[in-house]
């Protein structure tokens, strides 16, 4: 079950969607069978919705997110990763609506900061940076312009040890002050 989950996480970061398809249905099969083992389901969800966001398919992004989040775990270590997505994939979804001249729902925001409260709990040096990532991208879907979340995130992933999310961070953080 977990290697499978894990398996199509890492073939969806690849960007192999057919295979990644095939992982994710194959554990998502596997974890009817063990329903008390979310974890694997919910890696498996990260990885598609990372790769649906890359493609620019948001709303699908936003709901293999929002069914990783769902899906619970023993900890908000293990919530940190699938919310930190779910908070990338809801801020596209509103820089997107702002461009076409809508307004993002309020409602999105106040639901993610209040399931942010988990994670911020966590001492985990990960936990904190997907918790800092959070904080930056709830910025960026309230439509604010300021650096400073992303600094605080480019931080946490220097600590934390992560070059690609560090990268990330950079990435929004060159943006946030171009």
């Amino acid at each position: 079950l977990f290697s499978w989950g894990y398996e199509a996480r890492l073939v969806a970061w690849r960007g192999d969607s057919a295979a990644a398809e095939n992982a994710l249905q194959r554990t998502r099969s596997l974890t009817e069978l063990a329903p008390q083992q979310p974890l694997p389901l919910s890696s498996a969800l990260v990885g598609w919705a990372d790769w649906l966001l890359w493609e620019g398919q948001l709303d699908a992004a936003v709901a293999a997110a929002r069914e990783a989040v769902a899906l619970g775990s023993v900890s908000g270590y293990d919530t940190a990763e699938p919310l930190a997505v779910l908070c990338r994939a809801e801020a596209d979804v509103a820089e997107r609506t702002r461009r076409q001249g809508g307004r993002p729902e309020s409602s999105v925001h106040i639901d993610l900061t209040n399931r942010l409260g988990d994670v911020k709990r966590e001492p985990a040096p990960r936990a904190i940076a997907f918790s800092a990532t959070c904080d930056a991208e709830l910025s960026r879907g309230s439509g604010e312009r300021t650096p400073v979340p992303w600094h605080h995130a480019l931080q946490a992933w220097q600590a934390a040890g992560d070059p690609y999310r560090e990268a990330c961070a950079r990435w929004r953080l060159a943006w946030r002050t171009s």
